[in-house]
């Protein structure tokens, strides 16, 4: 099950680390802070690419306050897909999917 649900302010490192891509507190990447949307739990399409999440290891998107790519790209329903996490980010205007693990912890 996942550790953050919406709402969640959260710290983050987009990219880095480990092989399967977990950032480690060392890595080089900055840290961003952003406020989780929701959660993807089973394999499916997240940031347009395919995923192959699960319970036990979710996968988180990273989006912008105000950008609205998604809504833009796919239209309102896309924004409402059950087990679908977001993170908006309030530092880049980039969509991005991460794992639970590039999570620093709540701000």
């Amino acid at each position: 099950m996942p550790q953050y649900k919406g709402g969640d302010q959260v710290r983050y490192k987009p990219v880095g680390g480990n092989r399967i891509g977990h950032a480690s507190p060392d890595s080089r990447p900055p840290e961003s802070v952003g406020t989780v949307k929701g959660v993807l739990m089973e394999p499916g399409n997240q940031a347009g690419r395919n995923m192959s999440a699960s319970a036990e290891q979710p996968q988180y998107e990273v989006r912008d306050l105000g950008q609205d790519y998604l809504e833009l790209k796919y239209g309102p329903w896309a924004l409402a897909l059950p087990n679908y996490l977001k993170i908006e980010n309030a530092n880049t205007s980039k969509t991005t999917t991460i794992y639970e693990a590039n999570i620093l912890g709540s701000v």
